[in-house]
């Protein structure tokens, strides 16, 4: 079973550090209330921000100081293709397709200024979001059979679904 797609930084200070994208949207940024935290003095504190999309991902930039591109060229807002290279500012970072090893899922690296506290925190929500991903992926988008199948309280599953962008709240349209 594929995991999500992957976010990797290629260059800055964070080099190496993977994201598993497994939420609706994203905002990148450098300040620590965004949901990606890029540490680079080039990188706004509300740079861009990832939007899942039918078939990928969308980049959008949020008016930052030094812009941000696909694959070298200038955008205000534009679909990312596979493998395409982003540079937020100057940290040039990469979404990489679902890949089959589930194991690819988690950073390969730790972010030397994170607490063990925080990094065990990130790595706790990036586990349970990615495997409610792969859970009702099995099961069809089914919270039940999937909740069943887990051994889960089937409230609680829906609960992280919605959370982590997953399955979206009764009542609302896409």
């Amino acid at each position: 079973m594929a995991g999500p797609p992957i976010l990797r930084i290629l260059s800055g200070p964070q080099k190496g550090q993977e994201y598993p994208l497994v939420r609706e949207r994203y905002e990148v940024g450098k300040h620590e209330s965004n949901d990606i935290v890029l540490r680079h003095q080039t990188v706004s504190r509300k740079h861009c921000e990832l939007i899942r999309e039918e078939g990928g991902y969308r980049l959008r930039d949020l008016d930052s100081t030094n812009g941000s591109m696909i694959d070298g060229q200038r955008i205000r807002e534009s679909k990312v293709s596979p493998g395409a290279v982003l540079s937020i500012g100057q940290v040039d970072v990469q979404v990489l397709p679902a890949q089959r090893d589930q194991r690819s899922d988690y950073p390969r690296r730790f972010d030397p200024e994170k607490s063990y506290r925080d990094t065990k925190s990130e790595w706790e929500e990036n586990f349970e979001a990615a495997y409610v991903a792969w859970l009702l992926e099995r099961h069809g988008g089914n919270i039940s059979a999937a909740a069943r199948a887990a051994q889960m309280d089937r409230k609680y599953l829906y609960k992280m679904a919605v959370e982590y962008g997953i399955h979206q709240p009764r009542g609302t349209k896409s």
